[in-house]
């Protein structure tokens, strides 16, 4: 499909400008979806490639709106490849351009701030993530946009300070999310946010607190299959158990647990660098823990060499994907510097083709320059000879 809207691309040329610019836009967002999909460095330059013929294709129409979306997918590009320092850029590029406009988009303003907050929060500067997720709440309220974000910029936030270990401001920003969804009738949020603040509870050490939000949490996301929250929150009730010794409700949430991953492990999506094997971790420690505590040590034993296994696996993963990261951080630099190089170079050309062109020029001015000067001195030297003649023949009549 790509290569057929890439044919029809090449052959608009001749067409209206409006309906070039419209097959730009399908390439773009075709190349966006192949690269989502496949994730490969391909497909990356190939997308960045389409996106710079956007972005001249946009200036020379001087369809201003549509450079939000040229900065939006460039900020895509770059968190896809862990450059958040340039995702930021891009992100604060397309509010600039929004600022610009006289119609206010301000659904594009919520989804701009929000991504402003996830990238801040990838580079584990929280403060600047939580004033971006507030500022998406904010505009979500005031203009009735995105209502999504009221849940979850504010969940986003809750869990911010809980990585700050500011927990009364957590639990705060926490229940706040539990309020909207009920408001908002989002079932699935309502489960999430009681599932955050268990896990504050668990935190504490208040195991008995956590343990209602908890099966809350379980309850809401096994029905609705949110397969990923029902087995980490699985694993934290087995844990609370577990602290407070009651040793037949841990064995039995840890083995639901892993029942639930193991129907559903196809299904486990990362998220938050929390992938398939970084859910299962805990259900083999709190089995491990749990059996030694029981002093069945073979059992303590077997769950303890899994956890082992799993643990040389993450970090198998872990060196993969940083070497990954930093090849195609290295590559993008060579691109990036190779595409500098290609304009210093053009520019290059282009002034000593100026300066061939002056120098020509001042060529030329110098002989037509030399010339009139030796006319106009050959000129004076006749006129001179024919004044001193002229004297010569009064004389001679005199």
């Amino acid at each position: 499909l790509e290569k057929r809207i890439l044919q029809t691309y090449q052959n608009a040329h001749n067409q209206k400008k409006k309906q070039l610019f419209n097959m730009l836009i399908i390439r773009v967002n075709i190349l966006s979806g192949i690269n989502a999909f496949s994730n490969n460095k391909n497909s990356i330059a190939e997308e960045k490639d389409a996106l710079e013929v956007l972005r001249k294709e946009i200036i020379r129409l001087k369809e201003s709106i549509w450079l939000v979306d040229y900065y939006v997918e460039m900020a895509a590009i770059h968190k896809q490849t862990s450059e958040y320092t340039k995702a930021v850029d891009m992100q604060l590029s397309a509010l600039r351009v929004l600022d610009s406009l006289q119609v206010k988009d301000f659904t594009r303003y919520a989804e701009i701030e929000y991504s402003l907050g996830q990238s801040h929060y990838e580079t584990k500067n929280y403060q600047k993530a939580i004033h971006h997720w507030k500022k998406a709440v904010q505009i979500s309220r005031k203009y009735g946009v995105v209502s999504r974000y009221r849940t979850l910029a504010t969940n986003n936030i809750g869990i911010c300070f809980r990585k700050m270990q500011q927990y009364d401001s957590a639990m705060v920003y926490l229940e706040k999310t539990r309020l909207e969804a009920i408001v908002l009738k989002d079932t699935t949020w309502i489960g999430i946010a009681e599932g955050n603040i268990g896990d504050i509870w668990i935190i504490r050490k208040d195991y008995a607190k956590a343990i209602p939000y908890l099966e809350k949490d379980i309850e809401i996301s096994l029905k609705f299959q949110e397969q990923n929250n029902a087995v980490s929150s699985l694993a934290q009730l087995a844990l609370c158990y577990l602290e407070l010794k009651n040793y037949e409700k841990a064995l039995h949430h840890y083995q639901k647990a892993l029942e639930v991953y193991q129907k559903y492990e196809y299904l486990m999506i990362e998220n938050e660098g929390i992938g398939r094997f970084e859910r299962l971790l805990p259900i083999y420690e709190g089995f491990s823990t749990l059996y030694l505590e029981k002093k069945d040590y073979q059992k303590a034993y077997e769950y303890q060499s899994k956890v082992k296994v799993l643990q040389d696996t993450l970090k198998t993963k872990s060196f993969g994907e940083q070497i990954n990261l930093m090849e195609e951080k290295y590559q993008s630099d060579i691109r990036e510097k190779e595409k500098t190089l290609l304009q210093t170079t053009l520019k290059n050309e282009k002034i000593q083709k100026w300066l061939a062109v002056l120098a020509i020029l001042l060529l030329v001015l110098i002989l037509v320059g030399g010339f009139l000067f030796f006319k106009l001195k050959i000129q004076r030297t006749r006129l001179q000879a024919e004044k001193v003649e002229a004297e010569k023949q009064a004389e001679t009549e005199k």
